[in-house]
């Protein structure tokens, strides 16, 4: 009994002091993992607060306490890189992309979620970012392809920017 309460009693989404209401949700978070992990706890409330109630603001701050909280997380940095470019701090979110990249170079869900702000990324871009931002379109195409289709088709910025550099081009089967 006296190991559950500790488990309760430390954990941030049980825990009275640490819980985060976003909006007019509760505190309760979307995932398992984030009852009892602070870091998943504060980016399912960044990721809350951004989609559903459109307060980019706060979605910042939550994530950039999720990255404090597991710097090493590439998917951290992918919520920070989204809510910096949704609050007009483009060069937060391209330095937020390219350390989630850093971190997980291979990974297609990382490399799609990277792809929602290619646009930002892609602008004043070096030689290295558009290689990375080409790469994430490769691993994105080859295993997220209804979903990265969704995002080309949604998000006419990052088509036209893909579409501007030359990278787009041969995925034109894919929508946009």
């Amino acid at each position: 009994m006296a190991a559950f309460v500790g488990i309760a009693k430390n954990a941030p989404s049980l825990a009275a002091d640490t819980r985060i209401a976003v909006g007019l949700d509760s505190w309760h978070p979307t995932g398992q993992a984030a009852l009892y992990d602070r870091a998943r706890y504060l980016l399912d409330r960044a990721e809350l607060a951004s989609l559903r109630w459109q307060n980019e603001r706060l979605s910042l701050q939550l994530a950039i306490q999720g990255i404090e909280a597991a710097p090493g997380d590439a998917y951290a940095w992918n919520t920070a890189a989204i809510a910096a470019a949704a609050s007009g701090y483009d060069d937060f979110a391209r330095t937020a992309a390219a350390r989630s990249r850093e971190l997980a170079p291979n990974s297609s869900r990382a490399a799609l979620q990277r792809l929602v702000i290619a646009d930002i990324e892609l602008n004043e871009a070096s030689d290295e970012t558009r290689d990375g931002v080409r790469h994430d379109l490769e691993l994105a195409n080859a295993d997220e392809g209804n979903s990265l289709k969704a995002i080309l088709q949604n998000s006419p910025p990052t088509a036209d920017a893909l579409r501007t550099l030359g990278i787009y081009e041969p995925f034109a089967n894919l929508g946009g």
